[in-house]
């Protein structure tokens, strides 16, 4: 059962999400003048950030693995990821990326900022609240991966109980705002 909760928990991760979303998006973006922009600025303004700091963290023996479960060391993690999020936000404003675009990322912002706060008091699912809002972020792209995601957020939130990163209270705060940031993405799309 570990073994199978570890493996969903591993592809569950928010930054394997984030990659898989990116590149659907880039398949799927109907501006070909945007479709470059957008996957690298991505990946180099977000994604590579966070992977090599995490990546340098545990190797320095600041974390004690790639899920960063400490709280507290939760903290560097989440400024990171809201400073490479803001710097993404100031170039796609610039270059005048579409609203859309603009809107997929103040939901991803906002759901970090908000993770953030929460943090200081619960360690928030990150695994099940990015499962949440990244099925919402592909309902306008393809609905029926949107609905298979929201359905693996329930088995990815089920593994980190498993694996006993979270508790089912950390598990169900990340539903509750993975949902909401999703719900009101979808209201304002």
């Amino acid at each position: 059962m570990k073994n199978i909760a570890k493996f969903v928990s591993t592809i569950g991760n928010p930054l394997c999400l984030g990659i898989f979303y990116t590149f659907c998006y880039y398949l799927n973006v109907k501006n070909s003048s945007e479709k470059p922009w957008m996957v690298w600025l991505s990946v180099g303004f977000v994604l590579t950030p966070m992977l090599v700091f995490v990546i340098y963290k545990v190797r320095k023996g600041d974390f004690a693995d790639y899920d960063v479960s400490n709280r507290l060391k939760r903290k560097q993690v989440y400024l990171v990821f809201l400073v490479s999020l803001f710097i993404l936000i100031v170039f796609s404003f610039v270059l005048k990326f579409p609203t859309a675009s603009l809107k997929i990322q103040l939901a991803i912002f906002i759901q970090i900022l908000v993770s953030f706060f929460i943090n200081q008091r619960l360690k928030v699912s990150m695994h099940t609240s990015f499962s949440f809002l990244f099925a919402y972020l592909f309902f306008p792209l393809d609905v029926i991966t949107a609905c298979l995601l929201f359905g693996f957020g329930f088995i990815n939130g089920a593994s980190r109980v498993v694996l006993g990163r979270h508790s089912i209270a950390e598990v169900v705060a990340g539903f509750i705002l993975g949902n909401t940031i999703g719900l009101l993405y979808i209201y304002f799309n």
